[in-house]
């Protein structure tokens, strides 16, 4: 058995368990599975980035599952999108449109208990309105999104905003808030404005303070900066990486250590051997079992890989897109999610992207996109039934090349990852007329996307989804399109 092969395997047994319960140990998955010591710690290093597995060593030890944490996959995200060269103009754009949908969804939602346990955790914030100082109001910023998107009720939605936020903490700060009181108690009026919005129920009004509150922030950075200071990455830091103190002189907690680590991996190339275990004990006069948790934190995200054997060390890696989407979209499956939360999220996203190919100013990428889908356009409607999938991946990666927005195109492969991870009804199979219709809209969308018509593409696109929906339900229940991941697994782990 292949180590992939053996993954799947694994994957879906771990998903049919709670979290916490023994798999058994390394000698007993080797005769259980029948494979060699290697193919079994490829497999598990792959779940345990995917934040599935976890290893513990000593007499009680073995391989248990786990589940992948929201701050975990979150964080990891902000990293990939970092070291992609994304940058505070492409988080301003998501943000705006994230915040306008969250603030919406939540003004909707039918859930009055989650209503009252958001007035309840804002209520004491009210007093403290533009009392203490910056860090505080960071404080309760932090906490105003938290609550808000809970009350939304889209995973989908929820983990974005807060991959969003984290990244914008992730890049060179801009001081916009700095001894300016009067923007602090400016911005923390429309929040208590948003808030009773929210809680009384009016989605229309929370859209449009959300989208002021996005706008005014637009002008308070246009005004302490420049175009070029908007446009930077949030490339690390060497000068922060060796300013790290490295205290030795008293125990340092995996966590410091994790840090400290993630900074010095930055500013190496990938592959650059950071030292043996034996190096780094001493450097960093830290405990075995503080640097392996460290570590074990810094290859779930991706940004380090621990060789075994003569030849082996710590090594850099970077993240790739497929790898956070992964676990990003088996996290959101955990969670309960549903096709009813994919859609709402898809559409939004989907939207925006559209609407932002259509407005890009760069015509070198339209030129490559009008190349790139070209030769679909001539296939004739059996190949285009056959080719369905990989057309349809072709188009996605037209437009996220056109758009040019790193976040974006993470958060669209994320909603389109997640659909392949549960069982979708069929809704094109024996259904070439679907197929047929779903095309035609496709290259409306590309002609207006092309054609640099951004409200004819996001209403395109807003249609299209409007279709899928009705499709799938003429094909399912209700209760079908409010399915997740865990119903599929169990259903697996029953056959």
């Amino acid at each position: 058995m292949v180590s992939g092969v053996l993954v799947k395997a694994l994957r879906q047994e771990i998903l049919a368990c709670e979290e916490g319960l023994s798999l058994g140990s390394e000698p007993q998955l080797l005769q259980r599975f029948n494979v060699g010591r290697s193919t079994l710690r490829q497999a598990v290093r792959v779940l345990e980035v995917e934040q599935l597995l976890r290893v513990r060593r000593g007499a009680n030890g073995g391989y248990f599952t786990c589940r992948p944490d929201e701050g975990t996959v979150a964080r990891a995200a902000a990293l990939y999108l970092r070291l992609r060269g994304a940058n505070l103009g492409h988080q301003r754009t998501v943000g705006r449109v994230l915040s306008a949908e969250v603030h919406r969804m939540a003004a909707e939602s039918t859930d009055q208990a989650a209503r009252e346990e958001m007035r309840r955790v804002l209520e004491p914030l009210k007093a403290a309105r533009g009392a203490s100082g910056l860090r505080e109001f960071v404080a309760r910023a932090e906490t105003y999104r938290k609550a808000v998107a809970r009350l939304a009720g889209n995973p989908f939605l929820e983990l974005f905003f807060g991959i969003t936020y984290l990244f914008g903490k992730e890049v060179p700060q801009i001081p916009v808030f700095t001894d300016r009181p009067d923007r602090i108690a400016q911005w923390e009026d429309i929040q208590w404005r948003l808030n009773e919005a929210v809680l009384n129920a009016e989605p229309e009004v929370g859209s449009a303070l959300a989208v002021y509150r996005a706008d005014l922030m637009a002008t308070w950075l246009d005004g302490e900066t420049d175009d070029a200071a908007l446009d930077l990455g949030a490339a690390p830091s060497a000068a922060r990486s060796r300013a790290t103190p490295l205290a030795k002189s008293s125990p340092m907690l995996s966590g410091t250590l994790a840090k400290i680590l993630r900074e010095e991996i930055l500013e190496h190339q990938p592959g650059w051997n950071l030292g043996s275990e034996a190096q780094l004990l001493r450097r960093f006069n830290v405990g075995r079992s503080t640097l392996r948790q460290a570590a074990r934190v810094l290859e779930v995200e991706q940004l380090l890989r621990v060789r075994r054997g003569a030849n082996g060390g710590y090594f850099t890696r970077r993240p790739n897109e497929s790898a956070v989407a992964q676990v990003a979209a088996l996290y959101l499956s955990l969670r309960n999610t549903t096709a009813r939360h994919q859609l709402a999220a898809g559409r939004m996203l989907n939207m925006e992207l559209h609407r932002l190919a259509a407005a890009s100013n760069d015509q070198a990428a339209r030129d490559e996109v009008r190349a790139m889908l070209e030769p679909l356009r001539e296939a004739s409607p059996e190949v285009r039934t056959r080719d369905f999938i990989a057309r349809t991946e072709i188009y996605k990666k037209a437009m996220t090349r056109l758009a040019d927005n790193p976040l974006l195109e993470l958060f669209v492969g994320i909603t389109q990852l997640f659909g392949g991870l549960v069982t979708h009804a069929p809704v094109f199979g024996d259904h070439p007329d679907r197929v047929e219709r779903w095309e035609n809209i496709q290259w409306r969308l590309n002609e207006a996307v092309l054609n640099g018509e951004p409200q004819v593409a996001a209403a395109l696109t807003a249609h299209r989804y409007n279709l899928m929906t009705a499709w799938l339900e003429s094909e399912t229940s209700d209760d079908r399109l409010d399915f997740s991941l865990m119903a599929t697994a169990g259903r697996a782990s029953a056959a």
